[in-house]
């Protein structure tokens, strides 16, 4: 048995699929000789039972041809397996090939809480190898997160992953996510540095949601590599920019955030009266007011800045905002 891909919403899963009746090859484990043997002689005592009858064996090909039909008739599949699993005298074994399958089928109907039920009733018959069962629960893990239930569905993929589960980028950022869904930013926190670790090539989506738990853990440090690192690869982003310069300020760095305000300036990015009379006030501030009223005066005849500010005097008492 191997696994296909399906995609459905924002995660891939997987969609079981038999391509043989017959006793399958145990997996090899790297370990230590105490540790082979014991799992060697677990994985042999599953492989031994791993056999299908020839009842059970027709029906479940029977349902595997209703999922290759084009389009795949996932009621009909359903249907036979769920009679097939009805039969009392049914292996372990055959009892979880065919709850694996029908999952993948209720999937394929949308039916999210069903197929969580028959892949958890599928592991729980304990006919599967590790590799199996480990190619299975960071599927329910996901699919309980989308029910929205959270931190139930984090719980599962961390456990798997501590199990020794290998984990992408993507499943990192689920994890973070669902733990931000409960303000639980420290446990988010790592799964969203693994995240942003694993991502090649990095999107805004893996500065965003670091970005914004270095925020509410008080992370001002890391939060302005972050985003200078970010601001990197987007250049032309202003808001990238103003939130450099707002960190700068907010760490007493005025002079830094004075100097990521020119640089937005020279790249056209201060349009804004409020946001040009505030560098003015910045020059003024650094015992450079001439530079600072030449801006103004060429921002007055572009018609950015009213005439009236500097007849009033606000631009020479015009405190900088914060961005």
């Amino acid at each position: 048995m191997f696994g296909t891909k399906i995609h459905r919403g924002n995660g891939w899963l997987n969609q079981v699929t038999l391509i043989a009746l017959s006793a399958l090859v145990a997996v090899v484990f790297v370990a230590g000789p105490a540790d082979a043997q014991r799992r060697n002689r677990d994985e042999k005592q599953k492989t031994e039972g791993r056999v299908l009858s020839t009842s059970a064996g027709e029906a479940i090909i029977k349902a595997q041809e209703a999922l290759a039909a084009e389009p795949p008739d996932n009621k009909t599949a359903i249907a036979v397996l769920t009679k097939l699993l009805e039969r009392p005298k049914l292996s372990p074994y055959e009892r979880a090939i065919s709850l694996q399958i029908r999952g993948g089928a209720n999937y394929a109907e949308g039916n999210i809480k069903a197929t969580i039920k028959d892949w958890e009733a599928a592991i729980a018959t304990g006919a599967f190898n590790q590799s199996e069962v480990d190619s299975l629960t960071p599927n329910i893990g996901q699919l309980y997160i989308a029910e929205g239930q959270y931190v139930k569905g984090a719980t599962i993929l961390e456990n798997w992953l501590r199990n020794g589960g290998k984990a992408n980028d993507r499943i990192h950022l689920m994890i973070a996510q669902s733990w931000l869904q409960a303000d639980e930013y420290r446990k988010a926190l790592p799964h969203a540095e693994a995240a942003f670790r694993m991502a090649n090539p990095k999107k805004k989506k893996h500065f965003d949601i670091l970005n914004y738990i270095y925020h509410e853990l008080k992370m001002p440090g890391k939060q302005a590599a972050l985003l200078e690192e970010e601001v990197s690869i987007w250049p032309d982003d202003k808001k990238i920019w103003r939130a450099i310069a707002s960190l700068k300020q907010q760490a007493n760095k005025s002079r830094e955030a004075f100097e990521v305000n020119k640089i937005m300036y020279l790249n056209g990015m201060l349009q804004k009266e409020r946001e040009l009379l505030a560098l003015a006030q910045y020059y003024s501030y650094y015992e450079v007011p001439y530079r600072g009223a030449s801006i103004l005066e060429r921002e007055m005849n572009a018609g950015r800045v009213s005439k009236s500010k500097k007849e009033s005097g606000i631009a020479g008492q015009y405190v900088a905002p914060g961005p």
